[in-house]
């Protein structure tokens, strides 16, 4: 642990790090360990692991919410204490008929089960947890936050779910988690908060509510981290944070700050205005890549840590990998490569967005292509299709 109100901190999104995973030791808790080891850190955060449920995802399964605790265990980190909420995602998912949840989200059989209001098939899917070298002071979590209670003038008749349904009026605003922990640094507290919101992006629904719902989850933020957004709020039993609180937020926020025609990037500048960011927003180039291997994959910033404006940034970086690549063709596939290099391939025509199905006329290129790529690289995209990022910071 480091002094003088100083303290590092590693925000990781692992890409679908589901309880099969955890429990058979998959290749990708070895990669990602690799990677998060290599930095000393006083906060963890992560997204994307599976919150665990007894009889979840078959009935082999009889544990509930020790997955993040086993992660640790199995990397040989020791914290001093840890956090881990389960998402909304799945949590009105359907077994099939062998009792069973498919882990395979976009399998045509999957999506006949899978929970329409919050997208997943698998209860507690992509859920948020930490790991700390400090002692909790308090814990609220308001993953339950029914969104009229939040903005009572929300209509949600324009959108429909990805079966053509209408949204219940007790829809909740949280697809996933918003979390405060609130942590004893050096007797000064310090509010971490966890969030993992909604995609913007609509996925081929034309009447999605995706866009709008990240939005709102980010004005919850906004709300709570300096007492105001666009409309007055009023949550009975809720309060925001009290004015010179210091917080520190971490977790995919789903939206590209880049990105000016999303409505969640116009809130997101608000709250960069009224704290810090890790990095300055000129400075950030991306934080998720598309999961193949093909040249120029679609990158973008999705992943955030911000501090208040009372919290000093010593450092910040998105950690990459050596993005070296020798492009090969497709006429042979190479059968050697230099120490430290590799072979992957891949097709011309890939998709850039998981959860998106590509569209084939039946005229495309269909062949293998080939490139030689540093070891370093396929690590960090066997672990996940997103970066860690990394910083330090002081309590003033």
């Amino acid at each position: 642990m480091t002094h003088d109100h100083t303290f590092r901190m590693l925000h990781y999104y692992l890409t679908n790090l589901d309880s099969v995973k955890i429990c058979n030791d998959a290749k990708q808790i070895r990669t990602a360990a690799e990677i998060i080891k290599k930095y000393k850190v006083d906060i963890l955060s992560l997204n994307g692991i599976q919150y665990d449920f007894e009889n979840v995802p078959t009935k082999c399964f009889k544990t509930t919410g020790l997955n993040l605790g086993k992660l640790l265990e199995k990397w040989n980190l020791s914290f001093e204490d840890h956090f881990f909420t389960p998402s909304n995602l799945g949590m009105g998912a359907k077994p099939g008929a062998d009792g069973c949840y498919s882990i395979n989200t976009y399998g045509p059989e999957a999506l006949a089960h899978a929970d329409d209001l919050n997208f997943a098939t698998v209860p507690g899917q992509l859920s948020t947890g930490a790991a700390f070298n400090y002692r909790v002071l308090d814990r609220k979590v308001y993953t339950d936050l029914i969104w009229k209670a939040f903005n009572s003038g929300v209509d949600l008749s324009p959108f429909k779910t990805p079966g053509g349904a209408d949204f219940p009026e007790n829809m909740k605003l949280f697809d996933k988690s918003f979390s405060d922990i609130t942590l004893d640094v050096e007797e000064k507290k310090l509010h971490l908060i966890l969030l993992h919101t909604t995609p913007s992006h609509h996925f081929g629904n034309p009447r999605s509510i995706n866009g709008f719902r990240n939005a709102e989850q980010l004005r919850f933020l906004e709300w709570y981290v300096s007492g105001s957004t666009e409309y007055g709020v009023d949550i009975a039993g809720t309060s925001p944070l009290p004015a010179g609180s210091y917080y520190i937020i971490a977790g995919d926020l789903n939206v590209d700050i880049n990105n000016r025609d999303c409505e969640g990037s116009h809130v997101l500048k608000r709250i960069m205005e009224k704290s810090r960011s890790w990095m300055s927003a000129d400075d950030i180039t991306f934080t998720n890549e598309a999961p193949h291997f093909a040249p120029d994959p679609l990158r973008l910033v999705l992943d955030y840590i911000i501090v208040s404006k009372n919290i000093e940034v010593l450092q910040g970086k998105v950690i990459y990998p050596d993005f070296t690549r020798d492009d090969r063709g497709c006429a042979q596939k190479p059968t050697a490569s230099a120490q430290g290099k590799c072979v992957v391939t891949y097709k011309l025509h890939e998709t850039d967005l998981v959860g998106e199905q590509t569209r084939h006329s039946g005229r495309e290129d269909d062949r293998d292509y080939y490139a030689v790529v540093d070891d370093e690289y396929l690590l960090f995209k066997e672990t996940s299709h997103h970066y860690p990022i990394f910083g330090e910071f002081r309590l003033k």
